[in-house]
């Protein structure tokens, strides 16, 4: 993604190239010829400028030079050709804008992946936190199998016993899921610091930051990615289709010049064409300076049915993709409204949740300080004492995944708004 928005700022670049002032200079095909002990030289140097930002005004100069005995020049001019009313600038201008927007599209892409590639780091974060609570969880059943298990064992009942067996069963089967829950973590925390280059890593001991969630109400509605894109997609194609030109009037001037034998002789020429739903026309008009000669119009016209035809089936075509466009931003308007309702109600749960993760942890911290007490007296058992310790274990990892899912919130938030 990095590399194809360094593309995208390439082609830019060449898009502001192509459609800016062009120059070119040439010494055209220089001829030498060697004959009876005389040289004879010919060439045909040109210079030309256009200029795409003012009418497509292209202004050209060439000057045809034979030399042998004497200098003699053929066709020599100066021409000038500009577009009066045309679609080709407000063409041009929206092409540098599509390949900007090109450019801000390579770099929200990379922009997005980055966020992805954190929010899937939090979620393996948060999915190891989970794990350690399967490991708590797991200790808190096998604890009370084994609670169970001793209370048979007190009761008398016989080794072969069926109650005294399927308890038993029951603490081995505990123990099993414990160990299992241990290997699953472990394996998850190897490849989480193997993904981040790390060797190893205590995430009871992580401090993972509290945040403020966002509002999605604070971010502007216009920014919302789902209706910005819809909006610059109905903005290129309606400029598209107000760029296009059912009459078009260009105009062309021309001076020439020649001599041969010592005798200068010039002509003045000028020219319009336009074109209008499949009928087009020209009109030229050259104006010899030499008083003996006279001066001379010429024109054509030309007319297709098919493009006639070609043009209504635009125009109907065009009122149809406005009334798609249209559709198209009404959706993506009920999509925002859904969005808006949605993350509301998720940042209070979210809120909520917190809030009662914290009430829990400060609860079973105090019991868990207090058992200790009682435990130290002699007055509870190890199991109770070992079972307020793991619910205080996961109260705090309780707490720790609701930060880990506030962050993740933020970060989905923001991805759905462009900057």
């Amino acid at each position: 993604l990095a590399i194809s928005y360094q593309q995208a700022e390439l082609s830019h670049r060449k898009t502001q190239i192509d459609n800016g002032v062009e120059l070119s200079a040439s010494t055209g095909s220089i001829k030498i010829e060697f004959a009876d002990n005389q040289v004879n030289t010919s060439f045909s140097p040109s210079v030309s400028v256009k200029i795409p930002s003012l009418s497509n005004t292209e202004a050209k100069i060439s000057v045809p030079i034979s030399i042998d005995e004497d200098i003699s020049m053929q066709n020599a001019g100066i021409s000038l050709s500009t577009e009066i009313i045309s679609s080709s600038k407000a063409n041009r201008e929206l092409a540098l804008e599509k390949s900007l927007r090109s450019v801000e599209e390579a770099q929200r892409k990379l922009t997005s992946r980055i966020v992805a590639l954190e929010k899937a780091f939090l979620n393996e974060l948060k999915n190891l936190y989970t794990l350690g609570l399967s490991i708590y969880e797991a200790e808190e059943t096998l604890l009370n199998k084994q609670i169970s298990f001793e209370g048979i064992k007190l009761q008398g009942y016989s080794t072969t016993s069926p109650k005294y067996r399927s308890s038993q069963l029951s603490v081995k089967s505990a123990e099993y899921d414990l160990e299992k829950a241990k290997r699953k973590y472990s394996n998850s925390l190897e490849s989480f610091l193997a993904a981040c280059g790390a060797t190893e890593l205590d995430i009871y001991s992580l401090e993972i930051p509290e945040t403020q969630l966002l509002i999605i109400s604070d971010f502007p509605k216009n920014k919302f990615s789902a209706i910005e894109s819809v909006v610059w997609t109905n903005y290129l194609n309606s400029t598209s289709r107000n760029n296009k030109k059912d009459f078009t009037l260009s105009a062309n001037t021309s001076a020439n010049f020649s001599l041969m034998n010592e005798t200068m002789t010039s002509t003045i020429g000028a020219g319009l064409t336009a074109a209008f739903k499949g009928i087009s026309g020209n009109m030229n008009f050259n104006f010899p300076t030499d008083d003996k000669s006279n001066p001379s119009v010429s024109f054509s016209l030309s007319w297709n049915p098919n493009q006639s035809k070609l043009a209504s089936i635009s125009e109907e075509t065009s009122a149809l993709q406005e009334q798609q466009e249209s559709l198209s931003l009404k959706k993506a308007e009920e999509n925002y409204a859904d969005t808006v309702s949605e993350y509301e109600t998720e940042r209070e749960n979210l809120l909520w949740q917190y809030e009662k993760n914290l009430e829990e942890e400060a609860m079973y911290k105090e019991l868990a300080e207090d058992t200790k007490y009682w435990y130290d007296e002699g007055i509870v058992s190890e199991s109770e004492y070992r079972q307020a310790n793991s619910n205080y274990a996961k109260a705090i990892l309780s707490v720790t995944s609701s930060k880990i899912d506030q962050l993740i919130y933020n970060l989905d938030l923001k991805s759905l708004f462009v900057e």
